[in-house]
């Protein structure tokens, strides 16, 4: 299987004007006298048709799903039904179908992790969907974890861009795809942070860590610019930038990197020894020192730790309210 795409289009009863929406589900298997199959319906609308899993769960591989629809923003059901168990008497004639994670969009699914399908039966999943259209705040910044079955590797992506125009169909935060060894590993992670302001680089980042079990390495990381667009009458013009990819405590070299336009650009890693723990900086007090920034100034920048409100002066006859 390796990776599969299916393209559901829009799902009766959502309206046609949503956005498509990227959903990832890994699987594995037990493989005893043939491959674990198994079957998907999301909100109780099947998904293509059997689908084999052929990845060894005992060797820490996945299968990828890639499902694409128009799905309403809110709560959703993913259910997989597990077709063809077989068990043979002891732990190495049995076949089982496992579910090592997945995201919808740019949330994971809590629920998809670490699931395991013994005997034939379903599950289901719920999920969520946020931010279609990624029209996240100018600005936003963030720490967003990104767990695919657990593994010890940590891959740190950090990312700004210039937006698209604040209305229109172009509106929305630059867009990008991750891959390792050429298998996608994240898709649709969100560059909201701007990357200029007053009139220079921001320090406000996206960063995006993605943990799996990749090993020492080495590999080539790719990370694709998706949804570029300029508009020559207005000059609105959505561009990702690129300043840091980490492997395991170790940046790779030449990572700042403008994309301009739709591609995708590669890096080597792999050559360091993992760190126990990457270093995350507290982006929920950069995020509320931004945003009172901009409250005060009407500027959205970073201006730094020790950078504190002005409050206005009060004369002797005069009270704050």
């Amino acid at each position: 299987m390796a990776m599969v795409t299916i393209n559901v289009g829009t799902p009766s009863p959502y309206p046609a004007a949503q956005t498509d929406v990227n959903i990832y589900l890994r699987v594995s298997e037990d493989a005893w006298q043939g491959h674990a199959q198994f079957a998907v319906s999301i909100d109780g609308q099947p998904i293509g048709d059997v689908f084999t899993t052929t990845a060894a769960k005992a060797d820490g591989a996945s299968d990828l799903l890639h499902i694409v629809g128009r799905w309403a923003e809110g709560l959703h059901s993913l259910t997989v039904d597990f077709l063809n168990d077989a068990y043979g008497g002891s732990t190495t004639t049995d076949r089982n179908l496992y579910i090592n994670g997945g995201t919808a969009g740019v949330l994971e699914i809590p629920k998809a992790k670490d699931v395991a399908l013994l005997s034939n039966g379903h599950i289901d999943i719920p999920f969520e969907i946020q931010g279609i259209g990624n029209k996240f705040f100018p600005g936003q910044v963030g720490y967003s974890v990104i767990n695919f079955g657990g593994g010890p590797d940590h891959l740190i992506v950090s990312m700004s861009q210039d937006w698209a125009p604040p209305e229109g169909p172009d509106y929305g935060s630059a867009l990008a795809t991750i891959r390792v060894d050429g298998v996608v590993a994240a898709a649709d992670l969100f560059a909201a942070a701007q990357h200029t302001l007053t009139g220079g680089p921001s320090p406000n980042q996206n960063v995006w860590d993605i943990s799996g079990n990749w090993g020492d390495g080495p590999h080539t990381v790719s990370v694709e610019f998706t949804n570029d667009t300029y508009n020559p009458e207005t000059g609105y013009d959505r561009n990702l930038y690129i300043s840091s990819v980490e492997y395991n405590g170790v940046k790779a070299a030449s990572s700042e990197v403008a994309l301009f336009s739709n591609g995708s650009v590669d890096f080597q890693v792999g050559t360091g020894t993992p760190s126990s723990e990457p270093e995350k900086p507290d982006w929920d007090a950069i995020a509320a020192r931004v945003n009172a920034y901009h409250d005060a100034t009407g500027q959205w920048a970073d201006p730094g730790p020790g950078w504190v409100a002005s409050q206005p002066t009060v004369g002797a006859d005069q009270v704050l309210i």
